[in-house]
């Protein structure tokens, strides 16, 4: 089936939006005007990626270092990182991260100067 989109709608409930489809030649005989259908939609390729939950941390450092815990938990040292593309709930780390490090998302408004946390 080859359809193009036709037109859509900007408003986003529940994680869902609503689009009109045109399709190229005839449409298929299971599908009728004004029907709901639930699809699985991906817009480009998918990647492997390193992601971080969103957090305050970003209004203090503007994306471009974090707080990256060490492997016990005890401290946390300031790492410079780049950030690529988002969502509403995650950043992709393009750089300064590795798979499995644990970082701080949380305001740092109050240690922001700071290059190692000790944390209690």
């Amino acid at each position: 089936m080859i359809w193009k989109s036709g037109k859509v709608f900007p408003e986003v409930r529940e994680s869902k939006f609503r689009t009109e489809f045109v399709f190229t030649g005839e449409r298929p005989d299971n599908i009728r005007s004004g029907q709901t259908y639930y699809i699985n939609l991906q817009l480009g390729q998918p990647t492997e990626s390193i992601m971080i939950p969103k957090g305050t941390f970003f209004q203090s450092t503007g994306g471009s270092w974090i707080f990256v815990l060490d492997a016990d938990g005890k401290k946390a040292y300031r790492r410079k990182i780049r950030i690529g593309r988002q969502n509403p709930q995650y950043y992709e780390v393009l750089e300064g991260l590795q798979p499995g490090e644990r970082v701080i998302v949380s305001s740092y408004e109050s240690y922001k100067d700071n290059e190692i946390l000790v944390l209690q």
